[in-house]
């Protein structure tokens, strides 16, 4: 991916049709929102498995 995009910068012209460089009109937030879900995700399930393992050594303790 990286190197997609240096190809592109380089060459001035994009190389796939939903490079960063297409026009958006003004729009970039929807450019932007896979990355903030993709956040959301990884941080909830990064709380939820933090839980849950706390969870799992208070109950190995207490037996």
């Amino acid at each position: 991916m990286c190197a997609l995009l240096l190809a592109e910068n380089a060459l001035g012209h994009p190389l796939l049709p939903w490079s960063w460089r297409a026009e958006f009109a003004g729009s970039d937030i929807y450019v932007l929102m896979p990355f903030i879900f993709v956040g959301l995700v990884v941080t909830i399930s990064w709380f939820i498995r933090r839980r849950r393992d706390a969870r799992t050594a208070e109950h190995a303790e207490t037996q």
